[in-house]
C-alpha cells in the first residue's frame, strides 16, 4: 500500500509545481491538498478573463483531479464559456482586474528606441 501511495504522490508531485521551500520534507494527504489549493489560488491578474479561466481551472481540478490536467481543453471550454457569459457575469472578473490595476499603480510603457535614435544620443 506504502508503494501504491509513494507513487501516487511522486505523480501528483510532478504535476504541481512547489515553491522551492526547503523546510518540505514528505508528503501527507493533508499537505498535498493544501499545496493544490496553493496553487490553485493565485494573485488576480490585470486581465479578467485569466482571473476566470484560473477559477475554471481550480473548479476542475478539483472535480476530476486526473481528467483536470488536460489544460488545453480547459482553456479551449473556458474561452467559449467567457464569449458566451453575459456582462453582468463578466463583471466580478473585470472587478478583480480593475482592483489589481489600482493596486499595482500606474505603469508607464518604455518606448523602443530605434537604430536611428540611438545614434542621436
Amino acid at each position: 500500500m506504502t508503494g501504491i501511495w509513494t507513487g501516487f504522490c511522486d505523480t501528483l508531485y510532478s504535476l504541481v509545481r512547489l515553491s522551492t521551500r526547503k523546510t518540505r520534507v514528505s508528503f501527507s494527504p493533508s499537505t498535498l491538498q493544501r499545496e493544490i489549493e496553493r496553487e490553485a489560488k493565485r494573485c488576480p491578474t490585470n486581465n479578467p478573463f485569466l482571473n476566470f479561466l484560473a477559477e475554471v481551472r481550480a473548479r476542475a481540478m478539483k472535480e476530476c483531479p486526473l481528467k483536470g490536467r488536460d489544460l488545453t481543453r480547459i482553456s479551449k471550454t473556458a474561452g467559449k464559456m467567457w464569449k458566451s457569459m453575459g456582462d453582468n457575469e463578466k463583471e466580478s472578473y473585470r472587478i478583480l482586474a480593475r482592483e489589481r490595476r489600482r493596486l499595482q499603480g500606474p505603469q508607464r510603457r518604455r518606448r523602443r528606441l530605434t537604430a536611428r535614435k540611438r545614434r542621436r544620443r
